[in-house]
């Protein structure tokens, strides 16, 4: 008897992280629909996502086409179009070739023909690594300057549980906190799931975050950001605007420490 085999698709997507996680609702809709198997094309900037995808059951084999060459981040990662090589049954083309309106896991959605996909979820390995309550901070330097380094230092400080920090060393700020930020992302998954809240800036981590939604969120953003458009809105996300980089005053000032802070305790109490 011969076995019939699957359909091979390949699924393109430069990036970024986020960007990338944001297709995967689209991936597993086609693949459940059509009896496909995925092969994910993307950059050098999402090889972090390397183990995180392929241990998703319909993605088989990731691949970085060493031509694709990186000229530009400002609408996604650019060129959108990432060259194939090999045979496929289908090629899925998802990166921004245009300005991405609303919901980006909608948006992935719409490119690939399809009405609606459900919100990300992800499969992670069955593992804890606290018994007690924490909170996970994510990209605290990375995406901030260094007065907004004091406000997040303060909310650690005054946390009422164990404070977590990922993202990369780059971003971890000297504080009375555990340091993960050298965590692979697929390891990030589980970290997140047991999590009482996650806190971040719209990122890659917070797209992960949008994954559980059982999870407390709170997210700071900036007033200038298209995030917010591009983000879920969850029932159980705070929003919090921080002052931009021009307003350092203001960053230190008692009035945003406190609001952040008194955001966590929001969620810790939730």
């Amino acid at each position: 008897m011969v076995a019939i085999m699957s359909k091979q698709y390949a699924f393109c997507m430069p990036g970024k992280i986020g960007d990338a996680l944001y297709t995967l609702p689209t991936i597993q809709t086609i693949c459940e629909r059509d009896d496909a198997e995925a092969t994910f094309i993307t950059s050098e900037m999402c090889r972090p996502l390397e183990r995180l995808l392929l241990y998703q059951d319909y993605i088989v084999d990731f691949v970085v086409p060493p031509e694709y060459i990186i000229m530009g981040e400002g609408q996604g990662v650019q060129p959108w179009e990432m060259p194939v090589v090999g045979e496929y049954d289908k090629v899925y083309q998802l990166g921004y070739a245009q300005c991405p309106r609303g919901p980006l896991h909608k948006f992935s959605a719409r490119c690939a023909g399809l009405e609606t996909v459900p919100d990300p979820v992800y499969k992670y390995p069955n593992k804890k690594f606290y018994s007690d309550p924490y909170v996970v901070v994510g990209y605290c330097a990375s995406r901030g300057y260094p007065p907004m380094w004091d406000a997040y230092r303060y909310m650690i400080e005054n946390c009422p549980i164990q404070v977590v920090q990922t993202g990369t060393m780059a971003d971890y700020i000297d504080s009375p906190s555990d340091n993960m930020a050298e965590l692979d992302l697929l390891d990030v998954l589980p970290l997140l799931a047991h999590a009482k809240l996650f806190v971040g800036f719209y990122s890659g981590l917070l797209v992960l975050a949008n994954g559980f939604p059982e999870l407390q969120r709170i997210v700071t953003l900036t007033s200038k950001g298209c995030g917010e458009q591009h983000g879920l809105h969850l029932p159980n996300t705070l929003e919090i605007a921080y002052p931009p980089p021009c307003s350092h005053e203001e960053t230190r000032a008692p009035r945003f420490q406190e609001e952040l802070l008194n955001a966590v305790f929001w969620g810790v109490d939730k």
